[in-house]
């Protein structure tokens, strides 16, 4: 039932800007990825034994907050995250097997960063968002 009101009002707002409001309690989910679409998007897959170790790059400028989450669809699977920089130098980390696994940091270089996810146990399908944000004050621990 969802699916098919969220088509509806799809065609509905593209003609009609007032049902925007009634759209959006209607369909939260056709919103939701423009709300929170990250800068950079990884899909992935492995386990123990298989894809243990992956890393996914991306371009970071000096002074760039970077924030990156890593969610997972097995919440026995046990998934660390490591956020490098340009040199492959280690800058924050999670390892506390916390679905989502979280690491921020406020870039010292600009180049192609990376994050490495690692599966010590179990198998799982998992995403990784990276946002970059230009002139941002890092939040607080």
């Amino acid at each position: 039932m969802l699916v098919s009101k969220c088509a509806v009002f799809q065609r509905v707002l593209s003609s009609k800007r007032y049902f925007l409001l009634l759209a959006l309690f209607s369909c939260p989910l056709l919103f939701a990825n423009a709300l929170y679409a990250a800068d950079f998007e990884f899909s992935s897959s492995g386990s123990s034994t298989q894809g243990q170790w992956q890393v996914f790059q991306f371009a970071v400028n000096a002074g760039d907050l970077v924030e990156a989450e890593v969610t997972w669809n097995d919440p026995a699977a046990d998934v660390r995250i490591f956020l490098r920089d340009e040199t492959t130098t280690q800058v924050a980390k999670d390892t506390d097997g916390d679905i989502p696994a979280t690491v921020s940091t406020t870039a010292q270089s600009s180049g192609t960063w990376s994050i490495g996810v690692s599966i010590k146990s179990g198998a799982t399908n998992y995403d990784v968002l990276v946002n970059t944000t230009s002139d941002a004050v890092e939040p607080p621990n």
